[in-house]
């Protein structure tokens, strides 16, 4: 009997493995997807840590239909370009170093109109249940990241579009179904916060990320607790174990559940740790 599923996890990872990490845009330390991450994996990454965690099938075929769904909404906005009298470009490089930290990142497509408005726009692959969500708003990492390509551009204003890559009636969500958020970045986004305001406040996250890779200090494993509905530092929290990679533990942190550098955090404590 032929085991399939062998077959195609097997075949996957080997070619996840072969390919390795993805490289920074532009050669920095830090990347500008990594908007909204635990600080401390963000310290990994810049440090050029190997992964601790092996990916399972569902992870690998989840990075896949999200490349899939990247390459057909980019060729869908290519072609309506000619039509619409718009230069798109897609994959931009955005250096962002001139915004006071050593971050890069490449847009997944930027919209220039004839008058010089220029928009960022970057898509997102959602689950039934995250589809659901960004209905009613985009997430703040996603606004985080458009804003940080945008400010890096000189852009005008960020459009994030959410494509459902599953159904769920429970939901009231189709597989295909696709929700676009669009702000200027003066724009109020969430409550008190302009893009601006929100890209301003990832700033800062890095800048103490960035500190920590020139001390050569593993920093605190901070998250983002989206809990709390207080503005500034009060949203961030530590997490004081991590619970284990792949399994839903009871009163620890969700990102630890996909973070693939669990078990290098497992054990060592919340505290900054000079390496």
């Amino acid at each position: 009997m032929i085991d399939a599923e062998g077959i195609i996890y097997v075949g996957q990872l080997s070619k996840y493995n072969e390919e390795g990490p993805k490289p920074t845009a532009l050669g920095t330390r830090m990347r500008v997807s990594d908007a909204g991450s635990c600080e401390r994996q963000r310290w990994y990454k810049g440090m050029g840590f190997d992964e601790s965690e092996t990916p399972d099938l569902q992870t690998l075929l989840a990075f896949h239909v999200g490349n899939s769904i990247h390459d057909f909404v980019q060729e869908a906005f290519q072609r309506q370009a000619v039509m619409g009298g718009v230069s798109v470009d897609c994959e931009v490089p955005v250096d962002c170093r001139s915004l006071g930290v050593d971050l890069s990142g490449s847009a997944d497509l930027v919209v220039t109109y004839s008058d010089g408005h220029k928009v960022v726009v970057e898509f997102k692959s959602a689950s039934a249940y995250g589809s659901k969500l960004a209905k009613e708003a985009p997430k703040r990492e996603h606004v985080a990241q458009a804003g940080l390509y945008a400010r890096g551009l000189g852009a005008n204003s960020v459009m994030i579009v959410y494509i459902a890559k599953e159904t769920s009636f429970r939901d009231k969500v189709r597989a295909g179904d696709i929700y676009s958020h669009s702000y200027d970045l003066n724009e109020e986004v969430f409550e008190n916060e302009s893009v601006n305001d929100v890209v301003d406040f990832e700033l800062k996250r890095f800048s103490r990320v960035e500190a920590c890779l020139d001390a050569g200090v593993l920093p605190h494993p901070i998250v983002f607790d989206d809990g709390d509905d207080q503005i500034g530092l009060s949203r961030l929290k530590t997490v004081e174990s991590p619970g284990p990679y792949g399994r839903a533990s009871k009163n620890t942190h969700w990102e630890c559940r996909y973070c693939l550098y669990n078990s290098l955090c497992y054990g060592i404590g919340p505290d900054e740790v000079n390496i």
